[in-house]
Order: structure tokens, then sequence, then C-alpha cells
């Protein structure tokens, strides 16, 4: 009995200290485990660290940014940001906030108007001529200043290219007596167009062929904003003349120059 009690507790000792071996391994691996995981999150933190430096990788695998970069991610699509073609929603939400018109709501009103670009307008009995007094020393972030000359030339833009895909049907009608453009109304020449905006030293003039109840409104439109000539004949747009209007006539601007570098009225330096 006592033999076997000795044995007995042999034994015990026996598997304690294997146990002691196997927990202490087993501690050893778990410490060099998290040493492992330690690092890894440490290398981590440094890839992550990294790529806030240098910038944000786009979404959908675009290339990285840089850190000065905001991106904003939208609904849809931006078609174009040359205010002669903006009809589309998504275009109007940017090209609002970029460009000028002569007119835009009061406030919340439906009704009432106010100047942007344009300080004082009148219209005559018969409601066919409105003169327009324009806001003086407005700079485009070009550096050049705005004059009526940017006024006639976009209105004349509008009435030449008048695509399909454009709001400039409208203010057609008004100025023009159809929604058309050249191509499709073999009646709308360059004499029409050239007499329909005119400047007056720099006092812009519309000349409607009848009342338009409607025609200051539509003034209000972001697609009727007001761009830099000079600036987009520079870069490749329609020269503005009688020469060569008609190979403007319907031509598709939505990717157009204007909508590569455009060039809006600096607001904050009036």
């Amino acid at each position: 009995m006592k033999k076997s009690a000795i044995l007995l507790t042999t034994l015990a000792l026996m598997l304690a200290a294997c146990n002691d071996t196997t927990t202490t391994d087993t501690t050893t691996e778990a410490g060099e485990a998290t040493t492992e995981t330690t690092e890894t999150t440490t290398e981590t933190t440094e890839s992550t660290t990294e790529g806030a430096a240098e910038g944000t990788t786009a979404a959908g695998g675009g290339s990285k940014t840089g850190k000065d970069t905001l991106v904003i991610q939208e609904s849809a699509d931006i078609p174009t940001l040359d205010p002669g073609t903006t009809y589309d929603t998504q275009s109007g939400l940017f090209v609002k906030n970029m460009y000028e018109t002569l007119l835009t709501y009061s406030g919340t009103s439906l009704t009432e108007l106010e100047g942007v670009l344009a300080t004082e307008w009148e219209g005559n009995e018969d409601g066919t001529e409105y003169r327009f007094t324009l806001r003086e020393n407005v700079p485009f972030h070009s550096g050049n200043i705005m004059t009526c000359a940017d006024a006639e030339y976009t209105f004349q833009r509008n009435l030449v290219t008048n695509t399909a895909d454009s709001g400039n049907w409208f203010i057609a009608e008004s100025l023009l007596g159809t929604g058309a453009n050249a191509n499709d109304d073999d009646t709308i020449t360059w004499e029409r167009i050239d007499n329909a905006v005119q400047c007056d030293g720099e006092t812009l003039v519309f000349t409607l062929p009848k009342a338009d109840p409607a025609f200051l409104s539509k003034l209000a439109y972001y697609g009727q904003a007001i761009v830099d000539s000079q600036h987009a004949i520079e870069i490749g747009e329609w020269d503005g003349t009688g020469d060569t209007w008609k190979d403007a006539v319907g031509v598709d601007i939505t990717g157009s120059p204007l909508a590569q570098d455009p060039v809006a009225p600096a607001l904050t330096a009036w």
C-alpha cells in the first residue's frame, strides 16, 4: 500500500510538472502571437497614416487625390459645366454655384426678381424691348472684367447653338419667336440673332418680336448665366461673329472647351 501511495504521488507530481510546462509553453506562444499582432497593428497604423498623408484612393479604384483635395460623392454624373447647354438638374447644381445670371428670384419668392449681374432694368410699354444696366467692375476668375460684350456674346451663343440638350429653346422663343435653331428653321438668320441682343454702350438691350410676360423670369435660369467671352473664344469656342455662326448652330457643347475650363465671375470681389 505504501509503495502504491508513493507511486501515485510521484505520478501526480509528474503530471503536474507536465501541466506546468504546457501552460508555460502556451503562455509563451500566446505572448509571441500578441507581440506579432501588435507589430501588425503598428504596420497597419503606419500604412493608414501614410495613406492619409498621401491622399485617399477614390471609390472604384481611382487614382489618389492630394491631401488638400475635397472629394464629394454625388448621386449622378455631371454631364457639363457649360451654362450654354446646362439643362439637367445635376449640372445645374454646380453651374448655379459657379456662375451668375442677370437676375434671380428674391429670397423664397416665386414672382419677385432682383438683380445679380444687372443692377437696373426697364422695359418699354409694349414689352418688346428691355434695357439692362450691368454691374460694374465684376471680375471673372480669369482676371477679365465683365462688360456688356460678355452678356451679348452669352445670349447670342445660346441662340446660335440652341441644341436639343439645352434649355435655350425658351429664350429663343422670346427673342426669335421660335424655339428652334437655324438648322431646323431656315427663317433664322444671323441678322435676327444679332438684332435680338445688342450693346448700346455698356447697356444690354433685348429686342423681342412680341411681348413675353415670362421673359424676365427666363433670364433667372442658370442656363442663361453670363460667361467670359474673351476666355471662351481663346480656348476654342465660337468666335461670336456672323462669319462663323453657321458652323456653331446646333453643335453639341456638352463637353465643350468651356465645359472643361469654366471661368465664372469672382463674387467675393464685389
